[in-house]
């Protein structure tokens, strides 16, 4: 296991159940651009990861992926993307969802940077 007990940390602060609402960031898990596969890709794959370029593909299946739940599982008023990493590639966001509203936030940095660590 790569980090072992990483689950079961991360869990105290952001509970993840299987039949509640979550981030879509487990979706985007399957197109490989999270930060997660990083740690084991190497500096290649980092660096792919950084670049804006060519990342339609991922908001496609994302936008596929929130369609189909929509089908049974839709939200009373609207779906709410909150994954940071979209800061990373806006343009491939708004190319595949154009009605999109996009709300920036500022938190201090300094005290939620030990969410990352």
């Amino acid at each position: 296991m790569l980090m072992p007990g990483f689950f079961a940390e991360i869990s105290k602060s952001h509970p993840i159940k299987a039949a509640s609402p979550d981030e879509e960031l487990f979706a985007l898990f399957h197109q490989l651009i999270l930060s997660l596969h990083m740690a084991v890709g190497g500096e290649a794959f980092e660096d792919w990861v950084l670049d804006e370029h060519n990342k339609a593909y991922a908001y496609t299946y994302l936008k596929l992926f929130i369609q189909m739940l929509d089908s049974g599982y839709g939200p009373e008023k609207h779906w709410t993307l909150k994954s940071p990493f979209h800061a990373l590639y806006p343009q491939a966001l708004m190319d595949v969802f154009p009605d999109a509203r996009v709300v920036v936030t500022h938190r201090f940095v300094l005290f939620y940077l030990f969410i990352f660590f």
